[in-house]
């Protein structure tokens, strides 16, 4: 049975996802986390591929980044309960990339930031990321999404903390000439 039509025949994904053990891998190849991946397979194409019921080939990129040598025909053939533990797995490491992000990568806007209109930049969401990290030069977006996310992520920590540090000097600046 192909995964797809499996997939549609469960009864209660909710119920499977909460009680099913989640494996790291497939076809006996361990993936030790998603992190390693490029940020675009990290952020657009795994996302795109799960979104369109291309689960497959979502399972065989991660597993290709990991051992070079696996074959497509191969993913298709794996039992769909062991691809289903693999999935499950797979969302839980998104569920912790997002937890990551949200703990150490977010810092609310300040008034200002705000009152001058920050906020437009949300419809660009990773664009303005990419375009942050290459520089402003549209001619190194590509190389930028091909990083490992690992690495952006470390660099964006970098900027928050950064930044972080930034406000609380000019914040202690602005107290000083106010006294």
């Amino acid at each position: 049975m192909r995964f797809k039509r499996f997939l549609s025949k469960l009864p209660d994904t909710k119920f499977l996802e909460k009680y099913t053990e989640r494996k790291n891998g497939l076809l006996g190849i361990e993936v030790e986390s998603i992190v390693h991946l490029s940020f675009r397979d990290v952020k657009e194409t795994i996302p795109e591929l799960f979104t369109s019921g291309r689960h497959e080939e979502a399972l065989f990129l991660i597993l290709k980044a990991t051992k070079k040598k696996v074959k497509f025909m191969r993913v298709k053939r794996a039992d769909n309960f062991d691809k289903l533990q693999f999935v499950f797995w797979i969302q839980d490491q998104y569920k912790a990339i997002s937890n990551l992000e949200a703990e150490y990568l977010s810092t609310p806007p300040e008034q200002e930031m705000i009152a001058a209109g920050i906020n437009e930049l949300d419809v660009l969401g990773m664009t303005n990321l990419v375009d942050a990290l290459a520089g402003g030069d549209v001619l190194k977006w590509e190389t930028v999404k091909d990083l490992s996310y690992e690495t952006l992520f470390d660099k964006q920590h970098k900027t928050t903390i950064e930044n972080r540090i930034s406000r609380r000097l000019k914040k202690n600046q602005k107290n000083k000439m106010s006294r």
